[in-house]
């Protein structure tokens, strides 16, 4: 009985050293590390295979997850990227430290969903089903961003740091500009758009609501313009100029035209030369009325009408107004001066 007694103890001793122990399987000397390992040339482990729901679902996984679920690993078959899930692949649970039955399963991710930019400043999109790199959205990390393409914003753009974009913009809110914003193709503002800084629109600005400019405005010829003038159109471009009043002046001996002179009205006394305005004095578009305003009998009352320089009159150099009572309208081309008779 004593010895069936001793056999008994030394077995139930045995017994429970061997739970505490390293197991191996396929192997006698596991891993000292390792509370478990497999050993096998030619077999693999399978973990179990669940179809899951949702990232923050511990379904289809019984009972209620808490915090001595972390770690748990699953394999999910759901193929499709939905509810927070990206696709086939191992997950592992973690629980919510405080709240029982809150958590969330996390992918291990793979060399496969690394992505690799192939240019240099280029960013990543979710394309739907993945990560793409993306090259029309390029950014240098120092406060600079390009983009190649057309910008559709629904709702507030703005715009600290240098922005270029070199397709299409439309905005459908308020914009605040206080960096750099260049823009080559049409931009389209339907909110308010507040300029703090510089803003440049190669292509044709609209805004449909208020516009504030807290900066200068430079027309096409680089000019930010001087105060009192106008921005006035050329017809393909702009330019600052200033304000003249229309005015109406007699003259009846040679001398220049004065550019804030718009109806002019000739006397000649003696034969006379009129010289015009410099082209670059006044707007483009500009346009002078001038009238003879008395006969012409050919003696002592010629009337010459010259360009400054070698600014030009309708290609010439100069133009008559020998024909009683004759009138003719000088409209400044930009470089020269061309009539309407």
């Amino acid at each position: 009985m004593k010895n069936f007694t001793l056999r008994m103890a030394v077995f139930f001793l045995l017994g429970t050293a061997g739970l505490w122990a390293q197991q191996g399987i396929g192997t006698n000397n596991p891993n000292a590390s390792a509370a478990l390992e497999i050993v096998s040339p030619d077999k693999g482990v399978l973990i179990p295979t669940i179809t899951l729901t949702s990232s923050s679902s511990f379904s289809p996984i019984t009972g209620t997850s808490s915090s001595s679920h972390d770690g748990m690993i699953v394999y999910n078959d759901e193929a499709n990227f939905v509810n927070g899930l990206t696709g086939t692949g191992f997950y592992f649970w973690k629980n919510d430290p405080v709240n029982t039955g809150v958590g969330n399963w996390f992918r291990l991710t793979t060399d496969a969903d690394t992505i690799s930019g192939t240019v240099t400043n280029s960013t990543l999109r979710w394309d739907g089903t993945q990560w793409a790199e993306d090259t029309t959205f390029m950014n240098s990390g120092t406060g600079t961003a390009t983009f190649d393409s057309s910008i559709t914003v629904t709702g507030t753009l703005e715009v600290s740091e240098n922005t270029t974009i070199t397709g299409e913009l439309f905005v459908a809110d308020n914009t605040t500009v206080s960096g750099t914003l260049a823009v080559s193709a049409n931009a389209t503002v339907t909110g308010d758009l507040v300029v703090a800084a510089n803003t440049t629109a190669s292509g044709t600005l609209t805004a449909n609501s208020t516009t504030t400019l807290k900066a200068a405005l430079v027309d096409s010829q680089g000019s930010a313009g001087t105060a009192g003038q106008v921005l006035s159109a050329t017809g393909t471009a702009t330019q600052w100029i200033d304000v003249k009043a229309q005015t109406l002046a007699t003259m009846t001996a040679s001398g220049n035209v004065s550019e804030t002179i718009q109806v002019l009205l000739l006397q000649p006394a003696a034969d006379m030369t009129v010289t015009l305005p410099a082209v670059a004095d006044v707007a483009v578009g500009f346009q002078m009325s001038i009238r003879r305003n008395q006969g012409y009998t050919g003696t002592s009352d010629l009337i010459t009408l010259t360009g400054d320089g070698a600014e030009t009159i309708d290609g010439q150099a100069n133009k008559n107004m020998n024909v009683g009572y004759q009138s003719v309208t000088l409209i400044n081309t930009g470089t020269a001066w061309v009539s309407i008779d």
